[in-house]
């Protein structure tokens, strides 16, 4: 009997643990608050909800060894407006990636970055792998995430953006 509570106990903690090691910050409906600080290349650390806020915005989460993050980012830069990406490196090397990447693969479109390379941003959308875009409305509020390079996405970056 003292064995079956141990386990069960064992179970209980592992279950809440592990819940709570993967909870989402801002869950889809969320409205992002003020005060979340993230990193923005070149110019230090800034508050998102202020750098996005005003109108819709897509948050690219990719990294450059990332062959479907460089197709995405790729077909973003040439299709909409670049002043409602905010494109966020996660490669763990930082700063020095995102360089190069703005200026040899993008041809220096003047897109903004944010850096992430312990995951933090990311993880508190919930995210697990790259590319993934979530989605952000004028007020800060989270409409939508998608994850993968897929053509599918595409018409609805475009509609969400006009």
């Amino acid at each position: 009997m003292k064995k079956a509570i141990f386990f069960a106990t064992l179970l209980s903690v592992s279950l809440i643990f592990a819940l709570t090691a993967f909870a989402i910050d801002y869950p889809l409906g969320t409205i992002i608050p003020e005060g979340v600080k993230v990193t923005k290349y070149g110019e230090g650390e800034v508050d998102l909800l202020k750098d996005i806020k005003g109108s819709n915005k897509l948050l690219v989460f990719f990294n450059t060894a990332c062959a479907q993050c460089l197709k995405e980012i790729k077909w973003l830069v040439d299709n909409v407006d670049i002043s409602k990406l905010r494109l966020v490196s996660i490669d763990m090397i930082g700063e020095p990636a995102v360089i190069r990447y703005e200026a040899s693969f993008l041809g220096g479109v003047g897109a903004i970055f944010y850096v992430d390379p312990d995951f933090e941003l990311a993880q508190s959308f919930g995210l697990t792998y790259t590319p993934s875009t979530i989605m952000i409305d004028k007020d800060g509020k989270v409409v939508s995430r998608t994850s993968g390079y897929e053509r599918v996405h595409q018409a609805k970056y475009r509609e969400f953006l006009k």
